[in-house]
């Protein structure tokens, strides 16, 4: 159902479906920095114990301690233990960073998309109209300029008005 603006009610323009990337030179560099940043950390995480557990064996070995002392397998155990869940967290981490990612990089690159389509249809013969973003969209000050501009101009098209079904109807 539309809501007057070309919309349904989830902001996706009618007669478009959802896609996955709609602006991906945007959106792969949004989500390759979130997974880059989720890297470095998780690696950072993973280096700084790798050299904790080491440093302990070393500080082990310096005081005498022999190395079949239960100490050293029980090190062992420990790090194996953090090894998988650093590996469990670090995958949850990319996922993450990826999902949020790609939320992020829609509510930026949808704007653009549907201003852009607007424009596109108004520069091919199509009468201006209205542009709504989604609630969660960036770049509401940008809708609301354009819309001033066509309300100053005179030129917004309301679906369903009396005025434009007459205009139709002469061009027809």
């Amino acid at each position: 159902m539309e809501n007057g603006s070309g919309f349904g009610h989830d902001g996706v323009a009618s007669g478009f479906r959802k896609k996955f990337l709609i602006y991906p030179s945007l959106q792969l560099k949004v989500i390759s920095y979130g997974l880059s940043i989720a890297a470095v950390g998780a690696l950072s995480a993973v280096a700084a114990t790798k050299y904790v557990f080491w440093r302990s064996a070393q500080v082990l070995k310096e005081t005498g301690v022999a190395l079949d002392h239960p100490v050293f397998r029980f090190l062992t155990e420990q790090e194996r233990t953090f090894d998988f869940f650093f590996l469990l967290s670090g995958f949850t981490g990319f996922v993450i960073a990826f999902g949020l990612g790609v939320q992020l990089s829609h509510r930026v690159a949808g704007p653009v998309v549907r201003l852009r389509r607007h424009l596109d249809r108004s520069a091919a013969g199509g009468a201006p109209e209205k542009v709504i973003f989604r609630e969660e969209d960036f770049f509401h000050d940008l809708a609301e300029a354009y819309n001033r501009d066509l309300e100053a101009r005179g030129k917004i098209r309301r679906p369903g008005s009396e005025l434009n079904r007459l205009v139709d109807r002469h061009r027809a």
